[in-house]
């Protein structure tokens, strides 16, 4: 399985994606029969490739022209990307792991503990 995301910049630095790259994690390994998580990003992306290192994710290499992205005036055109990936036995020792696995909404950006949230309405499929 492999993940990807974009943030509005005004929101950049918030904590948000690595919430949501962990989210994700726990996802692919709990609830589906998934033995590798991967992520890819342009080699520019500094920030991105941070918030992977920070969740032990490991490199595997840059697949050379092999994406193209959505901001792009000429869509034939395509980039290298930077590949990234975790296993599920790595899942598993990931210092994280736990705090991601008993409720990503009670920890913020800085690792304070905030109060849960409710949700309004039952999400569906779950």
């Amino acid at each position: 399985m492999e993940i990807g995301y974009w943030i509005d910049r005004e929101q950049e630095g918030k904590g948000y994606v690595t919430e949501s790259v962990c989210a994700l994690a726990v996802v692919a390994f709990r609830f589906r029969p998934l033995e590798r998580l991967v992520v890819r990003m342009d080699p520019l992306n500094t920030r991105s490739e941070k918030i992977v290192q920070k969740l032990d994710f490991h490199y595997e290499g840059t697949t050379r022209r092999s994406i193209a992205y959505p901001d792009d005036t000429d869509p034939s055109q395509r980039r290298d990307a930077k590949v990234y990936s975790m296993l599920r036995d790595e899942f598993e020792q990931a210092p994280w792991r736990v705090k991601a696995e008993t409720g990503l909404s009670s920890w913020d950006a800085q690792d304070q503990p905030v109060p849960p949230i409710a949700p309004k309405a039952p999400l569906a499929g779950f």
